[in-house]
C-alpha cells in the first residue's frame, strides 16, 4: 500500500493540469497519464507478490514432502 502511496505522490499535478486544459476528463486522464506513470510501482508490487508466494511454496513442500497426492497443494500452485 505505502509502494502505490508513493507512486501516486510522483505523478506531478502539473501533468494533471495539462491533461485537463487539452480536454481529457478524469477517467480519460487517470487511464493515460496516471497508470503510465505508475507502471514502475505496478511492475515492483508484482514481483514482492511472486517472491512471496514463491517462498511460502518452498516452505511447504519442504516440510511436508509434497504430501500424498494434492494435499499440500497452495494458492501459489494455481
Amino acid at each position: 500500500m505505502a509502494l502505490f502511496l508513493a507512486g501516486l505522490r510522483s505523478v506531478d499535478d502539473e501533468i494533471i493540469k495539462a491533461a485537463a486544459i487539452d480536454g481529457a476528463g478524469p477517467l480519460r486522464t487517470y487511464a493515460s497519464v496516471v497508470l503510465p506513470i505508475m507502471r514502475p510501482v505496478f511492475l515492483s508490487s508484482f514481483i514482492i507478490l511472486a517472491h512471496l508466494a514463491i517462498k511460502s511454496f518452498d516452505l511447504v513442500v519442504a516440510l511436508t514432502g509434497g504430501g500424498p497426492g494434492y494435499a499440500t497443494d497452495m494458492p501459489a500452485t494455481f
